[in-house]
């Protein structure tokens, strides 16, 4: 027979719980805002310096940076991605294993209280060391590449870059710990504070030498430059992260020397991460290794343009997001997470996803048609010229339409890889196996046989995005539905339907009109955006309730 107010007490601590609960959400919330602010800085500032050294350097110049920048990302990427991603559960992993050593009972409340709190601290403790030993991880993989990539790239002759690449690489990946742990701890005001001096290095530097390359007219200074502002940016990361007391530890008596400093579950999560992200790189930069492959450095440099202008929305709004995303999701959506936290998860969920929609429908309605008149203007009129005897001017609107498509990925694929096992991982591996020989004989054909250049590498890439969306949509489903949450695709298509109607009649209205009085220039620029505003007017209309409930919470 239970006790009269066990109830009671029941109810209180539920209430405790969600309280608890909500106050934790709106902290991530409030970190994740801060780190979507800095990433906003740091792209803007990015594209600012981009669009200052355009008036300075030839597209060959664009080019040869594009391509240094291209081998020092990928070293990165596949040094540390899977382990940012297997870290976050570095957590659940801990708590696991506590609970299998955990007493089954206690003779003593005190005794178990005083067991509850050691195991917490000891549970925070191992967590942490944890976390410091696998950010060590990204080292020992980065090492063997940038030695590999040393050889591959002798044939450049190009000493001061190959060294310059080396050091900012290895400076970069020295950090990796410490940000490992920043980020366990949802640390984003220091990390906000760090990237933002970083990036502000990186410009000056790069801006300077740049400047003074012109000056001499030496191409291969000015490429130069460009690494020594990313050397800059490492090393401030690497200083201002550098805490000698955390050090790689034992944390465990196992035999084998990697279990000893390094989590078996955790080991088992990142090496299925780690050949995922090898297919998802191949997936996600095989467009710029087939361009670095098959076309020139001023080739490269057309599409490196067209990249910088085209995905400066994505950069700026979309992959904070898809970031922040993960790192919330990854501490809300864990196998403890209550039912009530996975309905608000899912719910912002869900307005992230309408959020993305509009926007994208703004980015078609406003951007294709006058995408070529907005570059031609950000560029200049001396330099359009210079830019206007390459074909980047027809290939900017298409890259626009390929935006869409990579925004909703982003974020679909955040929640995969904050909430899936270590079996569906696996799965989502093989898939992504096939779906790169898919992918890159795709590209082949479309452009060596159809011969259709880069508008056949928009046709595959955005057909390699909606594979991926369509799998992680199938998995989000299937994940909601296995905690109570029923969705439905059919409702989603509802729920929007006023905007893909209210686009689609837009769009032609802007055509016609385009066609028939033969608008072209900025009266064809303030057609979009009176077409863009007309848009968000009606939608915001339709959408009042959502918008002053959204205020209302932001003013509590």
């Amino acid at each position: 027979m239970s006790m009269p107010g066990k109830d009671n007490d029941e109810m209180v601590s539920t209430k405790h719980e969600d309280s608890a609960l909500l106050n934790s959400g709106l902290a991530s919330s409030a970190g994740a805002s801060l780190l979507v602010l800095t990433q906003i800085f740091t792209k803007l500032a990015t594209f600012s310096l981009n669009q200052l050294l355009v008036q300075y350097v030839t597209p060959t110049v664009l080019g040869t940076a594009s391509y240094w920048e291209f081998v020092v990302q990928t070293i990165l990427f596949f040094s540390r991605e899977a382990e940012r991603l297997a870290v976050q559960r570095a957590d659940s992993d801990v708590a696991a294993n506590c609970a299998e050593n955990a007493p089954h009972a206690s003779n003593h409340a005190d005794d178990a209280a005083d067991d509850a709190a050691d195991d917490a601290a000891t549970s925070t403790k191992s967590s942490l060391q944890n976390v410091v030993n696998f950010g060590h991880l990204p080292l020992f993989v980065g090492i063997p590449m940038t030695v590999f990539m040393l050889v591959w790239s002798l044939r450049t002759q190009n000493a001061p870059i190959l060294v310059l690449v080396s050091f900012l690489v290895i400076m970069e990946l020295m950090a990796e710990p410490m940000y490992a742990l920043n980020q366990f701890q949802l640390g984003f005001s220091k990390r906000s504070r760090i990237e933002s001096l970083a990036v502000i290095g990186r410009c000056l530097t790069t801006f300077i030498g740049v400047v003074l390359a012109a000056r001499t007219k030496n191409d291969v200074h000015a490429a130069t430059a460009y690494v020594a502002g990313q050397l800059v940016y490492a090393a401030v990361v690497y200083i201002m992260y550098r805490n000698s007391s955390y050090k790689i530890r034992p944390i465990s008596n196992a035999g084998l020397v990697w279990k000893r400093y390094f989590s078996p579950q955790l080991l088992s999560v990142w090496r299925g991460l780690f050949i995922q992200m090898i297919f998802k790189h191949l997936l996600t930069e095989g467009d710029r290794l087939l361009i670095s492959w098959l076309c020139s450095a001023e080739e490269q440099g057309v599409y490196a343009l067209v990249t910088n202008y085209g995905s400066i929305l994505a950069r700026v709004l979309f992959q904070p997001v898809e970031e922040s995303l993960r790192l919330v999701l990854s501490k809300e959506l864990s196998t403890s997470s209550s039912r009530t936290q996975t309905q608000m998860a899912a719910k912002n969920m869900g307005y992230i996803l309408l959020m993305y929609f509009h926007l994208s429908v703004v980015m078609v309605l406003g951007g294709y048609n006058n995408g070529a008149y907005l570059l031609q203007f950000a560029l200049g009129r001396s330099k359009a010229l210079i830019w206007k005897e390459t074909n980047v001017f027809q290939i900017f609107p298409q890259y626009i339409l390929y935006l869409p498509f990579l925004a909703f990925n982003g974020v679909i694929e955040a929640f995969f890889s904050s909430t899936a096992s270590e079996l569906q991982i696996q799965k989502f591996s093989w898939f992504m196996l096939g779906l790169t020989a898919f992918i890159l004989l795709l590209l082949y054909w479309l452009i060596q046989v159809q011969n259709t250049g880069l508008l056949g590498l928009m046709v595959a890439n955005s057909t390699n995005m909606i594979l991926r969306i369509i799998y992680c949509t199938t998995y989000m489903q299937k994940f909601l539905k296995t905690r109570g949450i029923k969705t439905s695709i059919w409702q989603s298509i509802s729920r929007i339907r006023i905007g893909i109607f209210l686009a689609i009649a837009l769009g032609l209205s802007q055509y016609i009109t385009t066609e028939k009085l033969q608008v072209y220039g900025f009266p064809k620029l303030v057609l979009g955006c009176f077409t863009c505003l007309t848009y968000l007017a009606i939608i915001a209309a339709s959408e009042k309730n959502l918008i002053r409930h959204a205020i209302k919470f932001k003013r509590l």
